[in-house]
């Protein structure tokens, strides 16, 4: 099996399904919360995606680029835990694509396709 970003997507949303399931358990403010983190998450996920295909154009890494990457996402974390939502839940909704990749990099270890 081939890893592709479509499947890096789809196993991203697979596995807040799965943390989403969990957080219900929780309470409704972890299921919300963690909905945000995730929003976050892929949010940034985005942002390398469009930088990365500008760094590939260019040839050159820039600091700034990702200065701005890292501060949009602290904002937005700031903000968030300003508002009020669980702590929890937004860690575990940005957690998300860590353990995604982390898991699909594993997956390819063990059957020997990296």
């Amino acid at each position: 099996m081939r890893i592709t970003i479509k499947k890096l997507e789809t196993g991203f949303f697979i596995v807040y399904l799965l943390v989403a399931f969990v957080c219900i358990w929780c309470g409704l403010d972890c299921l919300v919360s963690s909905f945000f983190g995730f929003l976050v998450a892929v949010f940034d996920w985005f942002l390398i995606k469009l930088w990365v295909k500008r760094f590939m154009k260019k040839g050159r890494f820039s600091f700034f680029e990702n200065f701005v990457r890292y501060l949009i996402v602290g904002l937005t974390l700031l903000i968030l835990f300003e508002v009020g939502l669980n702590p929890l839940g937004i860690v575990v909704g940005i957690s998300t694509i860590p353990l995604t990749l982390v898991g699909f990099t594993l997956f390819a270890v063990m059957t020997g396709e990296a």
